[in-house]
C-alpha cells in the first residue's frame, strides 16, 4: 500500500517538474527570439573612416 502511495506521489512529483521544466524552457527562448530581433549595433562612427581608406586603394 505505501508503494502505490510512494508512485501516485512520484508521478505527480514528475507532472510538477515537467511544467516547470517547460516553463523554464519558454522562457529562455523567448529570451533568445528577443536577442535575435534586436537590431545590430550601427558602425557608421567606426567604420566610416575604414571605408573611406579601403576606398582610396580601390
Amino acid at each position: 500500500m505505501i508503494d502505490v502511495i510512494k508512485l501516485i506521489a512520484s508521478v505527480v512529483a514528475l507532472t510538477f517538474k515537467s511544467r516547470a521544466r517547460l516553463e523554464m524552457e519558454h522562457l529562455v527562448l523567448r529570451h533568445q527570439v528577443m536577442i535575435l530581433r534586436r537590431e545590430p549595433p550601427r558602425l557608421g562612427g567606426v567604420m566610416a573612416p575604414y571605408g573611406q581608406i579601403i576606398g582610396d586603394f580601390s
